[in-house]
């Protein structure tokens, strides 16, 4: 599962444990959230497991023309940057050459660019 997903499970397991503790002893409150709890685990887990690191399988979703590049990975392992045409469902690596469609296989948005922290 990839890092993101776990931080948020650990994040709202703290949460549901320091609701737990602030729950009066015997309260259906307490059950409620952790009941809760579980359930938004599922789903988290569910989400991870679509999206692989953050990747996107084709098969599930395509990126829009507003995204603009993103990252793509080929059935050949090779990953770039490119860029997703609604109009004629083509995809275009870095340098605008034409990549046959079904070669790409799973896309993700570019990262946040680094930043020095204060």
């Amino acid at each position: 599962m990839n890092k993101a997903f776990e931080k948020i499970l650990d994040r709202l397991e703290e949460l549901i444990e320091k609701s737990y503790y602030e729950a009066t002893e015997g309260s259906h409150h307490a059950g409620i959230r952790n009941s809760a709890y579980h359930k938004v685990k599922k789903i988290v887990q569910k989400v991870a497991e679509e999206y692989n690191g953050g990747w996107v399988p084709c098969s599930v979703d395509l990126p829009k023309e507003k995204d603009g590049i993103v990252l793509i990975c080929c059935e050949d392992g090779n990953v770039m940057t490119g860029k997703h045409s609604e109009f004629d469902d083509t995809w275009f690596k870095g340098d605008m050459y034409a990549v046959g469609g079904s070669n790409v296989i799973a896309w993700q948005s570019l990262p946040e660019p680094f930043k020095e922290r204060d």
